[in-house]
Formats: C-alpha cells, structure tokens, sequence
C-alpha cells in the first residue's frame, strides 16, 4: 500500500513538473568529481569531459551521409571567391 501511494506521488510530481517546464531558462547538473582540466585538448577524465562537451559547441558539422555542410551554432555560410579561397563567413545564432 505504502508503495502504491510512493509510486502514485511520485507520478503526480513527474507530470506537475513536465506541466511547469519552460523553454529556454538555466540548467543545472552535477558532476560526481571536479573536473581535472577545461583544456579539449588535455581531457582525459569523465568530469573533464562532459565540460568539454557542453561548451564545445561547433559552427558546422559535415553530415556522414551527404558529405555536406550542415549548420550547429550558426544559422548560414558564405564560402568566398565561388570557394578559391579557405575563407568562410558564418552568422551565429
């Protein structure tokens, strides 16, 4: 019975909760250690890590299928010169 009504608060919490969810706003987590480094190039544990993963936010990714550019942070592109030269002009989010 005690279960039951455990399980039955817990339910109502779960839904008032994803009813009270808003877009947008902070998020908080917690890591179990501190993190070693904020250096990518020195990770090598798993606090460091999800650090480095949740800032490292990429302007563009190449899609594996397509080989195509696709956009992350930024919203377009512009390659330069009909792409003569390694220059390319993004605009961010």
């Amino acid at each position: 019975m005690l279960r039951a009504k455990l399980l039955q608060s817990f339910l109502v919490l779960s839904l008032l909760g994803a009813a009270l969810a808003q877009s947008g706003g902070e998020l908080t987590f917690c890591l179990r250690n501190e993190p070693k480094t904020f250096n990518p190039l020195l990770v090598q544990d798993d606090s460091s890590e999800a650090i480095r993963y949740m800032t490292g936010g990429m302007l563009a990714r190449v899609d594996r299928k397509t080989q195509q550019l696709q956009p992350e942070l930024a919203t377009s592109w512009k390659v330069a010169n009909g792409g003569e030269s390694p220059g390319l002009a993004y605009i961010a989010r």
